[in-house]
């Protein structure tokens, strides 16, 4: 048999490949279920992406307490921003029933686009329900007819926000609905009027590069109609493309007070939603920092505000933290605005008026959406969990997690993060290579 001589780039190149593919699989494979050993707390129900695009994007809603649809009292309404669609949620002692109100894919006649992105979710001072459309920047309400259907009406056919991302009411017995501009406005909805009013206007302020970018929250005072004061966040134009700074600001008709500014490595998972609850506290979500699979070590670092939910006294010209908070007078370095973390991007969440429970939409990343109940010190998995699911980071934060099996996802992103965007080891697969050209070798 004769050998044949081979460039020596060719095995070194074959053999540097298997080692980063063998080596991508230990990680995805060894470690421990490191989150099984921690107290974590299930959504209440997760349900997976759309099978067809495999996308979805949970929009977090509202217990319905109105009197305009009946059937939907006590049930908790929620949507997919991508899947176009709308369920209630009802739990009881006898288990939890998911039902499907409307699928705006299936049925286009509402805007005649095809779907509705449901952007946000907003209550009336009366109970009544509503969301929003972002594409058509349109708000829709529920009624029920005589046979008990749900009817989705529209609220003002002559009214519409550009970017309509969210939804309040002022409390101050005008029955009037506020929706965000996600490029910077507030504006004032009357039913009866076709043209709406602005509150602020902070455009130049905003950066709303990226879609999950802008004017992100809005809550009023429990006390507006006698102080004035309302409360918005934001992200801070001019911080470049890559980062961007969320700002919680107080206004009194123009005169802005800025009560905190959370940095944001990224552009996405910046949360943003806001909402005084029945103890007159303000909640702030706040999402992992961005980019995928908690690059960044947030949403299970205690030491960062990113990844949860923040509970704040905002009676004065700065905040304060209560006292009853979860982690107030910690020895860890712990941050005491914290009332629950472990989320990936809280995306939104309401008080139950009748009795008082935090609900959450998380938005999830790989496969599955869920919807929380919050609790006091809470930690809702992300990310060793991704609704009910054992999720695999391939992060080095996350070395010693696993879920024991192979994930095409976290494979892939091990590969690119760990590796492609390794400098160094590059450097050196690329030195390695460029020497072995210089080589033959002799094969059979």
């Amino acid at each position: 048999m004769i050998g044949r001589e081979v460039n020596a780039a060719i095995p070194v190149t074959l053999f540097l490949l298997i080692s980063v593919t063998l080596y991508g699989f230990y990680d995805n494979l060894s470690g421990v279920d490191e989150g099984s050993d921690l107290d974590l707390i299930n959504p209440v129900w997760d349900y997976e992406h759309d099978s067809e695009s495999g996308y979805g994007s949970v929009t977090g809603g509202f217990v319905y307490r109105g009197e305009n649809a009946p059937s939907l009292y006590g049930k908790y309404i929620y949507a997919d921003f991508i899947m176009g669609k709308i369920w209630a949620l009802e739990i009881t002692d006898d288990g939890k029933t998911n039902t499907l109100i409307h699928d705006s894919k299936a049925n286009t006649s509402l805007t005649g686009n095809s779907r509705i992105s449901v952007s946000a979710f907003g209550e009336s001072e009366a109970g009544e329900l509503y969301f929003s459309d972002r594409t058509t920047g349109k708000i829709f309400g529920f009624n029920q007819n005589s046979e008990d259907e749900i009817i989705i009406e529209e609220f003002n056919p002559n009214i519409s926000v550009e970017q309509l991302i969210g939804i309040d009411n002022a409390g101050d017995s005008s029955d009037r609905l506020f929706g965000i501009e996600q490029a910077g406005k507030v504006h004032i909805i009357d039913e009866s009027s076709n043209t709406t009013e602005i509150l602020l206007d902070i455009t130049e302020q905003v950066e709303n590069a990226d879609w999950e970018q802008g004017l992100l929250g809005l809550a009023f005072h429990p006390d507006y109609k006698d102080n004035g004061q309302f409360f918005v966040t934001y992200t801070v134009k001019g911080l470049g493309a890559d980062a961007a700074t969320l700002r919680l600001s107080k206004f009194v008709e123009s005169v802005e007070t800025v009560l905190l500014e959370i940095d944001q490595p990224y552009v996405n998972h910046n949360g943003g939603h806001i909402a005084f609850g029945p103890d007159g506290y303000l909640y702030v979500g706040l999402g992992d920092g961005g980019k995928y699979n908690d690059a960044f070590n947030h949403a299970q670092n205690l030491e960062t505000l990113k990844g949860s939910i923040l509970r704040l006294d905002v009676d004065g010209d700065t905040y304060t933290i209560p006292s009853d908070n979860p982690f107030v007078g910690n020895s860890d370095g712990y941050k005491e605005e914290i009332f629950a973390y472990g989320f990936r991007n809280p995306w939104m969440f309401s008080f139950d008026s009748e009795t008082g429970d935090l609900w959450t939409g998380d938005v999830g990343q790989d496969k599955w959406e869920e919807i929380d109940i919050v609790v006091s010190g809470g930690n809702y998995g992300w990310a060793f969990r991704e609704g009910t699911h054992c999720f695999d980071s391939p992060f080095e934060h996350y070395d010693g997690h696993s879920c024991g099996e192979i994930d095409s996802w976290t494979f892939g992103a091990f590969i690119y993060e760990r590796v492609l965007l390794n400098a160094p080891l590059m450097i050196f697969f690329l030195i390695s290579i460029a020497v072995s050209t210089r080589y033959k070798m002799k094969i059979g």
